[in-house]
C-alpha cells in the first residue's frame, strides 16, 4: 500500500472509531425523558415485559435491528441520502429480557414503575389509559432514537469538513 492508501485508511478508522464513540454516547441517555425530571433512566421496555410474554415464542420476540455494517459505511451511505429505513435486517428473534435490544434508557426507576404501572402491573386491556401510556413509551423511544441520530449527523457534518 502506498502512503496515501495508508493515510486515507488511518482517517477512515479514526472516523469509524469517532463515529462508534458518539453513537454508544448517544446511546446512553443520561436524564429521565419525564418532563422536569432529571434522574438517570433505567432499562426500560417499550412494550411492557408482561405484554410482550403474551406474544413472546419460549421468551423471543421478533424485532428489527441496524444492519451490522461500519459506522464509516453507515456514513457514506447516509451522505449518499440513503434513507434510514434502508439500515435494518429482517426481523431477529431477541429475548424479551435482553436489555440491550429490549429497551432503551427512557424513564427513571420512579417514572418507569409508577407512571406505567397500569401497563406493568395489570392485564392488557387496552383500556384508553393503557393505550395512551403505550403511545408516550413509543413517543419517548422516538424521541431517544432520534437523540442518537442527531449525534452521529453532528459528526458526520464535522467528517465532510475534514
Amino acid at each position: 500500500m502506498d502512503e496515501q492508501a495508508l493515510q486515507t485508511k488511518s482517517a477512515e478508522e479514526q472516523l469509524n472509531k469517532d463515529l462508534i464513540g458518539v453513537y454508544k454516547k448517544a446511546r446512553k441517555n443520561m436524564r429521565c425523558l419525564y418532563p422536569g425530571c432529571s434522574a438517570p433512566p433505567i432499562n426500560s421496555h417499550i412494550i411492557a415485559r408482561e405484554t410482550l410474554r403474551l406474544i413472546a415464542e419460549e421468551s423471543h420476540v421478533l424485532t428489527w435491528l441496524p444492519l451490522h455494517i461500519s459506522t464509516w459505511k453507515m456514513a457514506k451511505d447516509l451522505n449518499a441520502g440513503v434513507p434510514w429505513e434502508q439500515r435494518y435486517e429482517e426481523p431477529v428473534p431477541i429475548g424479551i429480557s435482553e436489555a440491550d435490544k429490549a429497551t432503551n434508557l427512557l424513564f427513571c426507576e420512579s417514572h418507569d414503575q409508577g407512571l406505567f404501572s397500569p401497563l406493568e402491573n395489570t392485564a392488557l386491556t387496552l383500556e384508553p389509559e393503557q393505550v395512551l401510556l403505550l403511545a408516550y413509551r413509543a413517543l419517548g423511544s422516538m424521541i431517544f432514537r432520534r437523540l442518537g441520530i442527531s449525534a452521529i449527523d453532528a459528526v458526520i457534518e464535522v467528517a465532510k469538513k475534514a
